[in-house]
């Protein structure tokens, strides 16, 4: 039987995390040149995150953000990225990597989990729609008229 890798909160590893913070700090500082603010208004307690994709294939944002905010809080403060599940299956190598940094299959069932073990979740829920649009329209925020995460956010009480 094959593993099923992004069905657990489990597989995170805050070592594996800290081991990767220098290399991800550099293409954040100097590669992408990452700017961010508001962080202020990010309560103690858990939250929902929500961001919109750019980047074609090379979409490196939800690194990016979860390196942003393990700078600011920390390893110990868990958040789990939603990951659609074509990502799981395309390169098994990496998406073991990517449940040890914190990923989680994009599943209402997971993050509902993150939420009631008192961890963060991270959701894009534009995915492809937000990736492949129109670099014209990189700052169009369309989130391909999906709604799920805000129910989600609603019903599990998280800001």
């Amino acid at each position: 039987m094959t593993h099923r890798f992004g069905w657990s909160l489990e597989e995170r590893d805050p070592e594996v995390i800290e081991s990767y913070l220098p290399q991800w700090e550099w293409f954040y500082r100097y590669y992408f040149r990452v700017k961010t603010d508001g962080w202020q208004h990010i309560p103690e307690s858990k939250v929902l995150l929500v961001g919109s994709h750019n980047g074609g294939l090379a979409s490196p944002d939800m690194v990016m953000m979860m390196y942003d905010w393990f700078r600011r809080f920390g390893t110990q403060r868990p958040v789990y990225g939603l990951m659609h599940s074509n990502a799981w299956q395309i390169y098994p190598a990496l998406a073991q990597l990517a449940a040890k940094i914190g990923a989680i299959m994009a599943h209402p069932q997971m993050a509902i989990a993150a939420f009631r073990k008192g961890a963060s979740v991270l959701v894009y829920p534009g995915g492809a729609q937000d990736v492949f649009r129109p670099h014209s329209q990189r700052h169009q925020i369309q989130l391909a008229g999906r709604k799920g995460f805000i129910k989600l956010a609603l019903r599990e009480k998280v800001p």
